[in-house]
């Protein structure tokens, strides 16, 4: 287990989110994708739509395992 720092930033205008960073914070994740895929999710399930946002994630602390099962958290 891996331990990334994710950004989440606004690309397309929607309601009231201008285009900008909007969230931070660390995740523990088995890959650099699954990390991604639970940031992202985090934002969906608060009613974002996917479309008007890109998650990036920088590893922090663990290996980095580009292979590693993205279903796995």
């Amino acid at each position: 287990m891996s331990v990334y720092s994710c950004i989440t930033t606004i690309v397309r205008p929607w309601e009231s989110y201008l285009p900008g960073v909007i969230g931070g914070g660390t995740v523990s994740a088995v890959s650099k994708n699954a990390a991604i895929e639970y940031w992202t999710n985090n934002f969906v399930s608060d009613g974002l739509p996917r479309e008007i946002f890109e998650v990036a994630c920088t590893l922090l602390q663990g290996n980095y395992n580009p292979l590693g099962n993205p279903g796995a958290f």
